[in-house]
Order: C-alpha cells, then structure tokens, then sequence
C-alpha cells in the first residue's frame, strides 16, 4: 500500500509541477503547443484552442511544449510574436521558475499540515514521564541505597567494581 501512495503522490507532484509551468506560460501570452503529463506513447490527447492536451504511459515525468523554447525549430509567422525567445527574460524567467515554485508550496503545505496535526517536537529531560526507565548506571535501587548509606541525591560512580567514565564527545552525540 506505501508503494502506492507513493506513486500516487510522485504523479500528483508531476501534475503539479508542471500545470505551474503550464499557467504560468498561459498568463504571461506564451503559446503552449502541448501540455503533456507523463511520458509517451500516449494512451490519450485531445486538442483545446491552439493546446493539445496528452497522457502519456510512463509516469516519469512530463512537459510543457512551448512554441520557440526549441532555437532548431521552425516557427510561423503567425506565432513569432508569442514564442518564448521572443519574450522578455521576466517573462521566461517566471514560466521556468513556476513549477519548482509550486514544489515549494506543496511541500510549505505538507509541512504546515504535519505541524498543524502533530504540532512541533519538543525535547524533554524527563524521561520518567514517558514511561522509559532511567539508565540503570545513575539510579541506586531503594533497597541496596539503605544498605549502602545512599541517600537522597546519591549517585552511582561505579557497578561491579568498575569505575564509571564519561562519555566520549561522539558517544554524547550519539545519544
């Protein structure tokens, strides 16, 4: 099942990504020759004003053809005005930077919906509280503390005769 839904998710994020390429390009007056999610042979396509609208078969990625992103191709007369090279660069600019722009605000808003539903992580000392028993070098059993004059605030410094040793700089970080 979390093979699935991730699948699933990587072909949302695909969708995504490049419907902002797509949108982008349409608002700022690109001509867009094809808007294709996955990758070809095509299972389906349809054409919409000067769009063709494809699925392909291979959910590894997809495209947004824009009319003179290629500098090999031919263009018509009728279409130069609306090429991408023929745009400012603000214009290509915002049309490349859209779709990793909507990666930003999906994963702004998976992270907002994790922090909204298991709110942030918060360190805590006591371990006590969580049900875990405190490490056993440090805690003196009430019994054998009476026995051993131990009091409130004693501390084991050795068990079975071997002297306790701080811990290295790499062994703290570990733990």
């Amino acid at each position: 099942m979390s093979y699935v839904l991730a699948f699933v998710g990587f072909a949302l994020l695909i969708i995504l990504h490049e419907a902002g390429h797509f949108t982008a390009a349409k608002a700022v007056g690109m001509r867009v020759e094809r808007f294709s999610l996955f990758f070809p042979p095509l299972l389906f396509k349809v054409r919409r004003g000067e769009t063709e609208y494809a699925i392909g078969s291979i959910p590894l990625g997809g495209y947004v053809r824009i009319t003179g992103m290629n500098p090999t191709e031919e263009i018509p007369p009728e279409h130069q005005d609306r090429a991408y090279f023929r745009m400012p660069v603000w214009k290509r600019v915002v049309v490349i930077s859209a779709g990793p722009l909507v990666n930003l605000v999906i994963a702004f808003v998976i992270f907002a919906g994790i922090f909204a539903i298991h709110g942030t992580f918060q360190t805590s000392n006591a371990v006590a509280k969580g049900g875990l028993k405190p490490p056993a070098l440090g805690t003196l059993h009430p019994a054998r503390a009476a026995s051993r004059r131990s009091g409130p605030g004693s501390s084991a410094i050795a068990a079975r005769a071997r002297r306790a040793r701080a811990a290295s700089p790499r062994r703290r970080l570990a733990c």
